[in-house]
């Protein structure tokens, strides 16, 4: 039987729960609480942006930074690792009938046996205000 890691413990806290501005800096902790116990773990932080509805979907990511490996001289990951991201202009978020366009922090991490795990915290960029059925643009 082959061994197996288990499965990672994240979590995300953002310092503001409101509408962000273009410009704004987004900042907060992510940390994986039993990164000790996962077996050769790579991790990465980053702040996406996506649509969702009908059509193809689209992404891009706007941030990424790689999280400390088992080396001792990294910081532990099991702490909390403070960020902080400068927003760009666009796109703004958008709830659209058709089309959503929605912003996340996402923390993935990868252990080297096992299923790749990631958590999201959903943000707004902007304060476009959202389709309403029946109204013309």
């Amino acid at each position: 039987m082959k061994p197996t890691s288990p499965i990672p413990d994240l979590h995300i806290a953002l310092d503001w729960r409101g509408d962000f501005a273009p410009g704004d800096e987004l900042t907060g902790r992510c940390h994986v609480r039993n990164w000790s116990e996962l077996i050769h773990p790579r991790a990465e932080l980053s702040v996406v942006w996506y649509t969702a509805g009908q059509g193809e979907e689209d992404m891009a990511v706007h941030f990424l930074r790689r999280l400390p490996g088992r080396d001792p001289s990294d910081s532990d990951p099991a702490k909390p690792i403070q960020f902080a991201v400068t927003l760009p202009s666009a796109p703004l978020s958008y709830d659209g009938l058709i089309l959503k366009v929605c912003w996340a922090v996402r923390l993935r991490v990868k252990p080297r046996l096992g299923r790749s795990q990631m958590v999201e915290a959903p943000f707004r960029l902007g304060s476009v205000s959202a389709a309403v059925a029946g109204e013309e643009a």
